[in-house]
């Protein structure tokens, strides 16, 4: 039987700009326990972080407000509401 080592690979744009990479399982378990760990962070900490999001983003029109790429699969749903709630009360231009 073969063995294959996959190595990190690197996704790139049309331009040459990384947009994403794999990982192989043991570099992705690393990462998955820091996530898992920052998702546990208090409150406080995901309202401020959804309105330095809003403040630099908001500026001259066009934001585009969002978790990341996607939303983590151990985000819990209060979690995302949360944001979500920040979103709507700060998130808006005045008329």
């Amino acid at each position: 039987m073969t063995t294959i080592t996959l190595k990190r690979q690197f996704i790139t744009d049309a331009t040459g700009q990384p947009v994403g990479v794999i990982v192989p399982l043991e570099e992705f378990a690393m990462v998955e326990a820091l996530q898992k760990q920052q998702s546990l962070t208090g409150e406080t900490e995901k309202i401020a972080s959804a309105r330095y999001a809003l403040r630099h983003g908001m500026p001259g029109g066009g934001y585009f407000f969002s978790t990341s790429n996607c939303i983590y699969t151990g985000m819990r749903l209060a979690r995302y509401e949360l944001m979500l709630d920040v979103w709507k009360r700060e998130g808006n231009y005045q008329a």
